[in-house]
């Protein structure tokens, strides 16, 4: 489990030499607004490297005559789609754009054998063909999200985070604070020193989110177009 918001504050501090708030040039609101945007940065870079991080997996009713669907509050980044059978198995269905695959022609109005391709729009998909049959929680959309925010002072990283780099949110917040404070000309070799930790923990924050998994895509080019189109 990794440190509270509390504990957090406290390295923050050893490393800005100011361990008492009140005598302090930063405030914890300051630091905690500083500590979130870094803590933000970083889960958006695990994201982008493994789709596997802060995963949602949110049910959507599967409506009759009904193609769109909105993406789920806080979605980030979609991982994957899937429609339900009526033994509750899933199935997983394929991201097609229009004019890169065939034409998925009539659906079908059983629920066990409606197969549609799905398509990003405007905040949402786009099932094509269109479903004829209603289906609760029939549309699965597995999906990344950010993590919320700390804001009391036992809160906690989330579960996704890896800790054993916690100390980059450390650096990061100690180095924005000193940016926010200006050119102080007592704390640039402080502040030097810092970003010298810091880049050497990013040397290793890289190799560790580069060896990580990464979703493929697949497109289909050359494919006949729609009739409707």
């Amino acid at each position: 489990m990794s440190d509270t918001l509390t504990q957090f504050l406290v390295r923050i501090r050893t490393y800005l030499r100011e361990p008492d708030a009140t005598k302090s040039w930063w405030s914890d609101a300051n630091l905690i607004a500083f500590f979130n945007s870094n803590y933000w940065r970083r889960c958006a870079q695990i994201e982008m490297a493994h789709a596997g991080a802060f995963q949602i997996s949110t049910s959507v009713n599967l409506v009759a005559n009904t193609a769109t669907y909105n993406w789920p509050s806080g979605f980030q980044k979609l991982i994957k789609v899937e429609i339900l059978r009526s033994n509750g198995d899933t199935i997983p269905i394929m991201r097609q754009e229009r004019h890169y695959g065939i034409n998925p022609g009539n659906p079908s109005a059983d629920q066990n054998t409606y197969n549609p391709n799905y398509r990003p729009v405007q905040g949402g998909i786009t099932l094509e063909p269109v479903p004829v049959v209603s289906v609760t929680n029939g549309l699965i959309i597995h999906y990344l999200g950010l993590p919320t925010r700390l804001s009391s002072g036992s809160d906690t990283l989330h579960s996704d985070f890896p800790y054993i780099f916690d100390e980059l949110l450390v650096l990061d917040t100690a180095i924005t604070a000193y940016q926010q404070e200006g050119n102080l000309e007592d704390l640039q070799g402080l502040r030097r020193s810092l970003e010298l930790m810091r880049a050497e923990f990013e040397v290793d924050w890289e190799r560790y989110i580069e060896n990580r998994i990464i979703a493929p895509s697949f497109v289909e080019p050359f494919a006949p177009h729609y009739s409707d189109a």
